[in-house]
């Protein structure tokens, strides 16, 4: 009998892996999908066929890997069409994107991609030259429910035990960190493995005791997803570390407060942790506050209180003009047309790297990229791409209040976000140079998407990836790009006077806030968050 039951079964997996005939054959019947303006939008129905041809290929071809169940897999038939959804939704992905740059790469900084990848590339063995060299247990389990044999193999290849995963299963246990905290914790803990790697035991642990206040923020987040970095946490942990632990691991965050003494968690609000100070402070306020405020009053403590700020890099972060110049300076030399000032390049960053160049060429602002042929384009983006990356480290200025700023943000429980026109490839260097990594959800250069500011699209991608509403996030910025891709966007946008706006005055742009200096700003963002934090009843 038991042959049967596993007949039986076999039979209904290869049911659920055969293509849907009758859904194909509708595919074509849609009064709208397969009309002639439709056929004629293609180019006539030779090529009308051929893209349905295509997309149907694709889909065959991510129903065609393994046998789950002839290879030992435990998924259900559920499973196992999700999972070649999700591995059609790569093949996909690979036709859109492989052109331009990698779906590895897109995996690498986007957790929902990556879990479509891992489960597409265990029922389609032709998407494991995409699978990411640090497989995590969990990951290799899910493989496993498809392909058990192909899941031993990276575990041996990895290191890793065949009998236990090698981080807690965060479905369970009550945590309540996001996919993408998951994902960015889970990094954490790999880059203090590799960081670890080049010390003795001995040495480790006087790292861990002594660490810098960015390394120790660091070990607490990896350690929350990997109990083997647990033995390196510092004795002193406080009760804001400890709830950013129970994000992950209740249980053990419990634990580590009974062992240190410390009160069970505490009152968390907003979208971030509250500590004790701040709590005092806020008491503090609530004696002496007035007995109502103005709409105009409440307003602005809410729009000053964002879950998420985006921010511009170059002139509004940092002071990055002297690395742009010198840069643009190399090219001019090498390509043979006039060396520019540094108050030229000044006016002609903001709107990425191809109208920078074409602008130094040309020496004007008020240009279109056609008037640069072609190939002269090419070279000069080859020529900056080699100098601007050999002085990346060097010649910039981050400007005053803006570390000390982003940490508060950070406390704050605000997603915080880097969206700059300049190349991707340069973009997160700068912010591990810059210092700004540790604080930030996300950092993307210009060409990531197909649009740049002042158009929305890079904005509503960062809205959209954590789920926010416009009016609940902020566009900072130093030029009318900035500005106007808030607007755009229909985000709180505040201007920053101090950076390369080409001697335009932003006032012109008519930004919801304006300041000369990123201390002030951090302090309004700050006080409108302690007051948001106070009950209206008590205003």
């Amino acid at each position: 009998m038991p042959g049967n039951k596993k007949n039986k079964r076999k039979s209904k997996n290869q049911r659920a892996r055969r293509p849907n005939t009758s859904s194909n054959r509708n595919f074509g019947r849609s009064s709208d999908f397969g009309s002639s303006s439709t056929i004629d939008a293609f180019g006539g129905p030779e090529s009308f066929n051929s893209f349905i041809g295509s997309i149907l290929g694709t889909y065959n071809k991510a129903r065609s890997g393994p046998d789950v169940v002839a290879n030992g897999g435990t998924a259900t038939e559920e499973e196992i069409d999700d999972a070649q959804s999700k591995a059609f939704s790569m093949h996909m992905l690979v036709d859109t994107f492989d052109r331009h740059f990698s779906v590895s790469d897109i995996a690498a900084d986007d957790p929902e991609i990556r879990d479509d990848l891992i489960k597409g590339a265990a029922v389609d063995p032709s998407l494991r030259y995409m699978l990411p060299d640090d497989l995590t247990g969990h990951e290799l389990e899910v493989i496993a429910k498809f392909d058990p044999a192909f899941a031993a193999q990276k575990r041996e290849e990895l290191g890793l035990s065949p009998d236990e995963p090698d981080e807690p299963d965060f479905s369970f246990g009550g945590g309540t960190a996001s996919n993408y905290e998951i994902f960015e914790a889970r990094r954490k803990a790999r880059a203090l493995h590799q960081y670890f790697s080049l010390f003795d035991s001995d040495s480790k642990s006087i790292i861990a005791a002594q660490a810098s206040p960015d390394i120790r923020h660091e070990l607490i987040l990896g350690a929350a997803v990997d109990p083997s970095l647990r033995h390196y946490l510092p004795d002193d942990l406080t009760a804001q570390e400890l709830e950013i632990i129970a994000k992950f691991d209740p249980a053990f965050a419990a634990k580590k407060r009974q062992e240190l003494g410390l009160a069970p968690a505490g009152l968390s609000r907003h979208a971030g942790p509250v500590i004790d100070a701040q709590v005092e402070e806020m008491e503090s306020e609530l004696e002496s506050a007035p007995e109502s405020e103005s709409a105009a009053a409440s307003a602005q403590t809410i729009a000053l209180c964002p879950k998420l700020i985006m921010f511009d890099l170059d002139g509004t972060l940092a002071h990055t003009l002297p690395q742009l110049t010198q840069a643009v300076c190399a090219v001019a030399q090498d390509l043979g047309f006039k060396v520019p000032s540094a108050e030229e390049v000044s006016c002609y960053v903001g709107n990425g790297m191809d109208l920078l160049l074409a602008r130094a060429i040309l020496g004007r602002k008020d240009i279109t990229l056609a008037e640069v042929p072609a190939e002269q384009l090419a070279k000069a983006r080859e020529s900056f791409s080699r100098h601007y990356m050999a002085g990346l480290k060097e010649n910039f200025e981050v400007y005053p209040g803006v570390l000390e700023g982003l940490e508060k943000f950070k406390r704050m429980g605000i997603k915080l976000a880097v969206v700059s026109n300049k190349p991707n490839k340069f973009v997160r260097p700068l912010m591990e140079y810059m210092g700004f990594w540790p604080y930030l959800d996300l950092a993307m250069g210009g060409e990531v998407l197909p649009k740049k500011k002042p158009d929305p699209m890079p904005l509503n991608y960062v809205l959209k990836r954590y789920g926010i509403e416009p009016h609940e996030a902020m566009m900072v910025g130093d030029s009318n790009n900035d500005i106007r891709a808030g607007k755009n966007a229909g985000v709180v946008t505040v201007a920053l006077t101090y950076g390369y706006n080409g001697g335009q005055d932003l006032h012109e742009e008519n930004p919801d806030y304006l300041y000369d200096d990123f201390v002030s700003f951090a302090a309004q963002v700050e006080a409108a968050y302690k007051k948001s934090l106070i009950p209206d009843y008590a205003r």
